[in-house]
């Protein structure tokens, strides 16, 4: 995974959320990321209270393989989706078609972003340069444990098709991914609304 640089993504969620309050100053917008944020949020409160269920001994093994798969499901769909999802907004808003091949149709709206499928997602990152924001390893793991299609081979660990995977390690490398992104992104609109008189400036 390639490190994220911040500077240049501010700018370019900069770009996208200014041109969109300089077209309409929107409001629906703004709701909907302070929303989204606000989602966000309820996901990593969820994720730390079933980690401080957690008890290291050796009869809860299976128990806390169970509660970090789940909290690495909340994480990729409470935080990481919701994420990429306002940025996706944000460039349908722009202009950006974003068609949705199960429904046959364009999307415009974000309960309608929500229903695509995550691989459908990725590509229009990727056509639109933001190949950075793509989990495509932690989708794939995603998918795997909210099937069941796997079995606990130690504690905090699963085993898939003889691969073990490393749930602490990966929940820590997902949540450590959406800080990092949701830093510019925060910071960009913030600064642009601030510009526009929109919000009060927290300073």
């Amino acid at each position: 995974m390639d490190k994220v640089d911040e500077a240049s993504l501010e700018i370019r969620f900069a770009d996208l959320y200014g041109n969109m309050l300089d077209k309409s100053n929107n409001k629906v917008l703004r709701d909907y990321l302070a929303d989204s944020y606000t989602c966000r949020m309820i996901a990593h409160k969820n994720i730390r209270c079933l980690l401080g269920t957690v008890k290291n001994t050796e009869e809860s093994k299976d128990s806390d393989s169970l509660i970090y798969s789940s909290c690495f499901l909340l994480a990729f769909e409470g935080s990481y989706v919701r994420t990429i999802d306002s940025i996706i907004y944000l460039l349908v808003l722009d202009g950006h078609d974003l068609f949705d091949p199960l429904r046959e149709r364009y999307v415009h709206f974000p309960d309608e972003i929500n229903r695509i499928d995550i691989s459908v997602k990725f590509k229009f990152l990727k056509e639109h340069r933001f190949e950075i924001l793509i989990r495509q390893e932690d989708s794939e793991l995603r998918n795997k444990i909210a099937h069941h299609d796997f079995r606990i081979s130690d504690r905090q660990k699963i085993t898939i098709k003889g691969t073990e995977y490393e749930l602490k390690k990966r929940l820590e490398s997902l949540l450590g991914f959406v800080r990092d992104i949701s830093k510019p992104y925060v910071d960009a609109l913030r600064k642009e609304s601030e510009l526009r008189g929109i919000f009060p400036s927290e300073s």
